[in-house]
């Protein structure tokens, strides 16, 4: 039976569906997003996208790994034991989303001030400038907010795969 398997499966249609929900419910703010706030979003998802799916393929040979154990011992604890290297893989995404998220909201802050000011020192168009600015933070952290949500996710999935090979290493059951 594949239990690690369908708890992947079940996280990520729990992911996926507080992303629908959040898409319908912040679209307005999605839309109202600067380019670059767009694109480091969008280079998020395109990493939570791909580790997941390396994930759910790891859970997938884990569970055959289980399965190869219990017939043939030293086999299945050497594919565990590289399963468990290539894991890393998804921890090292589940690091790199807040960054990348925080990128994004640096970036499109610094594009914010520094377009609308544009050499000008008149102090009404400066604070023209900053109260817009204002307005456009909070907008500008919604990469940040999309890094923090898939590292969740991800760091969830590198949990459960690492914390059932280590298990079954043990001779404990998941």
């Amino acid at each position: 039976m594949k239990k690690l398997f369908l708890r992947w499966a079940l996280v990520t249609m729990v992911a996926l569906a507080i992303i629908a929900a959040t898409l319908l419910l912040g679209k307005d703010s999605l839309l109202a997003l600067n380019a670059v706030g767009k694109a480091m979003a969008g280079v998020i998802v395109l990493i939570y996208l791909a580790s997941t799916i390396y994930s759910g393929i790891l859970c997938w040979r884990t569970d055959k790994a289980f399965d190869l154990m219990q017939h043939y011992g030293a086999a299945g604890r050497k594919m565990l034991a590289e399963l468990r290297h290539k894991a890393e893989h998804v921890n090292f995404a589940q690091e790199i989303c807040p960054y990348v998220g925080l990128l994004g909201a640096v970036t499109g802050i610094f594009v914010l001030m520094t377009t609308g000011l544009s050499g000008s020192t008149d102090p009404a168009r400066i604070k023209e400038v900053i109260a817009a600015s204002l307005l456009g933070i909070g907008i500008a952290f919604v990469p940040t907010i999309t890094g923090i949500f898939f590292k969740i996710i991800l760091s969830t999935q590198y949990y459960m795969l690492v914390h059932a090979i280590d298990a079954k290493e043990k001779g404990r059951e998941t």
